[in-house]
């Protein structure tokens, strides 16, 4: 796994706060994020976490996960939930963009995430996609009152905000 970002050395023990995990499922690596959100609604990003899958592999021609490309991934979204579960999260929400959603096979995925990783899986619209992206970028560049323009180039496909 490649850490991308800080991450707290108590795993979550003594701290206020709720800790939710946030798994992104994308056409070529599998995020985590989880961050403890405080009464006040503030939050603090605990870790981060990326790993490449290459879930879209081969898939472009046909619209089918290749059985390996899933393999890869069931494995990375496992451990991830369990690196959540560890940290002390009681929810996590995951999410999965392009390549799934364009997948013939994509029940076989979702039920796969389910069984073998403990993991609810939403497969999100593109437009889903769009407005999530945006509130990402919300969360860390403050706009004010000025209009922006965000372009997210993804290994399966570009979402315009």
């Amino acid at each position: 796994m490649v850490p991308v970002g800080d991450s707290d050395s108590d795993g979550g023990a003594g701290r206020d706060g709720q800790v939710v995990g946030f798994i992104d499922i994308g056409t070529n690596s599998v995020r985590l994020m989880l961050v403890r959100i405080s009464a006040n609604r503030s939050y603090h990003v605990v870790n981060l976490q990326r790993e490449v899958v290459r879930l879209g592999e081969e898939e472009f021609a046909d619209h089918l996960l290749r059985p390996a490309a899933i393999e890869r991934a069931v494995l990375v979204c496992r451990s991830f939930a369990g690196l959540a579960r560890s940290h002390g999260a009681e929810e996590i929400v995951a999410v999965a963009t392009s390549a799934t959603r364009e997948a013939r096979n994509q029940g076989v995925f979702v039920a796969r995430l389910r069984a073998d990783a403990g993991l609810d899986v939403h497969v999100v619209s593109g437009r889903e996609e769009a407005r999530l992206i945006y509130l990402g970028v919300l969360g860390r560049v403050e706009l004010g009152e000025r209009t922006a323009f965000c372009l997210d180039i993804g290994g399966g496909s570009t979402e315009v905000i």
